[in-house]
């Protein structure tokens, strides 16, 4: 999943460049619906950018959580083989 944000994030990015480069090419008259459009564009690389962030973070926060429900699994098990128990 993040691979394809990532994939998309450098999709509209490469989508902008080429946006900019087309606005040098066109009349003024048409340089309002276009800048509306580039400022929809950039919002919509921002929610992508936060999304791929939020869910790198929640990948990190799930990998410390999986670490330490296994440390915790581990120091019990060594806790109860120290005490005699038999499993």
């Amino acid at each position: 999943m993040l691979e394809n944000l990532e994939k998309r994030m450098l999709t509209l990015e490469i989508y902008m460049c080429n946006v900019q480069k087309m606005l040098e090419k066109i009349t003024t008259n048409d340089l309002p619906h276009i800048q509306d459009s580039i400022v929809a564009t950039r919002e919509r690389v921002v929610e992508v950018q936060g999304a791929y962030k939020w869910l790198k973070g929640r990948q990190m926060l799930i990998i410390a959580g999986l670490g330490i429900l296994f440390g915790a699994i581990i120091g019990l098990y060594v806790l109860l083989i120290e005490h005699g128990f038999k499993i």
